[in-house]
């Protein structure tokens, strides 16, 4: 069974990575969409590890089906920035 993490080990994960998130942004994506699975446990919110991984390697797979699905996914960058 994969690891829980709170926001802000989330955000620690996701640096240690290579793909910056604070703990802001995911909670902006969160409310927008675009980030990675998460789940709430009572009030509080957490990220299962999996989860985690298989949204890195979407992001860092850099390949893109077409070029709306390119805009899209910059348009997302961008507005976690």
């Amino acid at each position: 069974m994969s690891e829980f993490l709170t926001p802000i080990r989330a955000s620690d994960y996701l640096t240690e990575r290579g793909v910056k998130r604070t703990v802001g942004s995911l909670s902006k994506l969160r409310w927008a969409g675009g980030g990675p699975r998460f789940h709430k446990v009572n009030t509080a919110v957490v990220y299962c590890r999996d989860d985690l991984d298989r949204w890195l390697a979407e992001m860092l797979d850099g390949s893109h089906g077409n070029t709306s699905e390119f805009k899209a996914r910059a348009a997302q960058r961008q507005a976690v920035a």
